[in-house]
């Protein structure tokens, strides 16, 4: 269903053939299950790998694995995700290089995850750069993030020389808002043109005009909202959200709570999050935010003379 959208979307807007990459954090099945399929079967091996890094952890995208080697690639990489040694970081780093078809790159570097203090998480970042530069090809463009972290991309972009690459980050129904856009028919003349080239052109569809705190809650509203096509088990968030409440292992919340015990506020506040996230109340909810950090299209890209103190990584 992503894949359809996703292309739909590119087909439909720009009238151009698409290529798609999708990403789970440190697995590859769902590209895997979609290789399976004909209609599908040029779908590349993509993952996002989870880097613990100096008290802090980071996400590298690496799209268009080799397929053949691509289960035990992974399976590297997830060991060091799972314990983590500096010593053999750059060793998967050089690794992924190798492999002149794959792109490597730096996702939302700014989007501060996992809530380390501020200056810890630019010192960590600052850091890691340090290490793998040799190894990163392109920094990412992120359609789910604020234009004002996004132009803090673009300065560290600048400083190290690197070209950006849009990505979509979307977890719920809801199209990417920013595309690639490249004369490329097929993935490795892409990636050649970022890796070899260092160029890159990225589409800021109108959907990007959203403050990113509507786009976040729009996909909330896609998570919790219930789908009756879908397969039994799969059709309410209950079924489709685990947890571990007993430490006995994974459950869907319906086991916990289909027999009783579901808080009584929780569906009222349920209603009112898919009642705000409604492709038509989110225009009206967007006058109410700050519009400073808001992409404007009529004052970018910024003109001469206009500047802003950034974030730079030298």
């Amino acid at each position: 269903m992503v894949v359809t959208s996703e292309l739909r979307q590119i087909e439909g807007t720009l009238g151009l053939p698409g290529l798609v990459s999708i990403t789970d954090h440190d697995t590859i099945a769902a590209p895997l299950a979609l290789r399976a399929q004909p209609t599908t079967a040029s779908v590349p091996v993509s993952v996002e790998w989870t880097i613990p890094f100096r008290g802090n952890s980071f996400h590298i995208g690496v799209h268009h694995l080799p397929p053949d080697s691509a289960v035990a690639v992974v399976k590297e990489l997830g060991r060091y995700t799972q314990e983590p040694a500096e010593e053999r970081l750059r060793d998967l780093f050089a690794l992924l290089d190798s492999f002149p078809e794959t792109l490597l790159v730096l996702n939302h570097p700014f989007h501060n995850i996992y809530r380390v203090p501020s200056a810890a998480h630019l010192s960590s970042l600052r850091q890691l750069v340090a290490f793998c530069r040799p190894w990163i090809h392109a920094v990412e463009f992120n359609g789910m993030r604020s234009f004002s972290e996004n132009q803090d991309v673009l300065a560290m972009a600048e400083d190290l020389d690197l070209p950006i690459v849009a990505g979509g980050d979307r977890h719920g129904c809801h199209s990417n808002t920013l595309l690639n856009l490249s004369p490329a028919e097929a993935w490795e003349a892409f990636i050649a043109s970022v890796r070899n080239d260092r160029r890159n052109t990225i589409v800021i569809l109108p959907a990007f005009d959203e403050p990113a705190p509507l786009r976040e809650l729009a996909t909330a509203c896609d998570v919790v909202r219930d789908y009756p096509r879908y397969p039994q088990g799969r059709r309410r968030y209950t079924d489709r959200i685990f947890v571990d409440m007993d430490g006995v292992g994974l459950h869907p919340l319906s086991y916990y709570w289909d027999g009783g015990g579901k808080p009584a506020w929780l569906s009222p506040v349920i209603l009112a999050l898919i009642a705000l996230g409604n492709d038509h109340v989110r225009p009206i909810l967007s006058w109410l935010l700050p519009r400073a950090s808001q992409f404007d299209r009529t004052r970018w890209p910024r003109q001469g003379g206009e500047s802003d103190q950034q974030p730079g990584l030298d």
